[in-house]
């Protein structure tokens, strides 16, 4: 008898849980009998008032131990969906505890691979004072929006239901800059027990999509090319992804 694959989500940089869109809709809906996990980094979302730490093997334990408490007892294999600062984590996870059977990691880098201004492109760090110092949320939103995205259409809509995640889960500027220190610094193991796969989109104006190629190679895994979407893949495309998900 087969055993059930379940799903576990990890957001990136600043993001929350509510950030994932319908993804998580679409993913339960492909997987009815599959649990569906969603976590974010301390720091972030619900635990906004949380420090966020300073070195991804500290995210590491504290995600590990939320998901070995909320997960069923008998609960079959589980795979894990990771975006950007979330893929490093991810990667970190599975080389301390070999807890996952796939892993699909999206948009993601790490020191080892690129230079800072690839990893982080400069467009976007002229454009981290806007986010950081700005006392309008709805700004801020609209920024790392129109950053982040490429198919989605940046209304007044998504803007506002944005700002409402920003008012009711507050990341704050010390956090913000604790998890870009951890970002920058995260080097990816030599090996992993499973090889990953890579999602990626060649607008990612965050991240230099050739990151996910170099960490594919590194790994021989095989690698997704969006040709049109941005560094939110699961907001751009969703289905896509999903389609990626059953192709193994």
């Amino acid at each position: 008898m087969a055993h059930k694959e379940n799903w576990l989500l990890i957001r990136g940089l600043v993001r929350g849980n509510d950030h994932w869109g319908i993804f998580p809709d679409l993913l339960r809906k492909k997987f009815p009998d599959s649990q569906v996990i969603l976590l974010e980094l301390p720091g972030n979302g619900e635990k906004f008032q949380e420090s966020s730490p300073l070195k991804i093997a500290d995210y590491v334990e504290a995600l590990r131990q939320e998901w070995l408490n909320r997960k069923d007892s008998d609960d079959g294999k589980w795979n894990v969906i990771a975006i950007s600062m979330g893929a490093m984590v991810a990667m970190e996870w599975e080389k301390q505890y070999s807890d996952f059977h796939k892993m699909f990691l999206i948009n993601t880098s790490s020191s080892d691979v690129g230079s800072p201004f690839t990893r982080l492109s400069l467009k976007v760090l002229k454009n981290i004072p806007k986010i950081l110092f700005t006392d309008e949320p709805s700004r801020a939103e609209k920024t790392i929006l129109e950053l982040t995205t490429e198919l989605t259409e940046v209304n007044e809509s998504l803007v506002n239901k944005w700002k409402e995640i920003a008012l009711k889960y507050p990341i704050s500027k010390r956090n913000f800059i604790r998890q870009l220190y951890a970002a920058a610094k995260f080097k990816s193991p030599r090996h992993l027990d499973i090889i990953p796969t890579f999602l990626a989109a060649t607008n990612d104006n965050l991240a230099d999509f050739n990151s996910s190629k170099k960490l594919a190679k590194k790994y021989n895994s095989q690698i997704f090319i969006h040709e049109s979407a941005g560094h939110d893949l699961p907001l751009d495309d969703p289905d896509w992804i999903i389609a990626k998900l059953t192709v193994f």
